[in-house]
């Protein structure tokens, strides 16, 4: 079990030699905790809050999760996925994690990586939002596929 004296345990191993505040807050953590945990239990882990999503393109997209858990009210910050609108139209729902119980926000971003907008929704984004913006993405953006 991971009590308090393993966690302690787990992060000095992750930031042992390290002497910046960054350094630390770049450091992956997950192979130290892996050390403590049942090999059951981490890949458990790894499909309930997995680090990448598979996408339709058969590239794994990378998750971003939030540096606080909730924000200033007790609310759970989402999970973020920044991703260029146009790599989403093969999208047939949107995606969840941790068995289907929470959404994971999009950040939708021009073909030069320019956020456009936040989408908890696609399905719905696309069928409400995208037709009033499409417009001007083909304007900006002429060589893209849009949809």
């Amino acid at each position: 079990p991971l009590d308090e004296t393993a966690i302690l345990n787990c992060l000095s191993t992750a930031f042992a030699g390290m002497t910046l505040a960054k350094q630390a807050i770049a450091a992956d953590v997950k192979p130290a905790f892996r050390k403590h945990m049942p090999r059951e239990q981490w890949e458990w882990l790894d499909e309930f809050a997995p680090q990448t999503i598979a996408w339709p393109d058969d590239k794994p997209k990378r998750l971003q999760y939030p540096d606080e858990p909730a924000d200033k009210h007790g609310n759970p910050l989402p999970v973020e996925l920044h991703v260029k609108l146009h790599d989403c139209f093969r999208l047939a729902e949107h995606p969840r994690i941790c068995d289907g119980e929470h959404i994971v926000r999009f950040k939708l971003l021009t073909p030069k990586k320019r956020k456009i907008d936040f989408c908890d929704d696609w399905p719905t984004f696309k069928q409400r939002e995208y037709p009033r913006i499409r417009k001007d993405l083909l304007a900006k953006f002429p060589g893209v596929g849009w949809v």
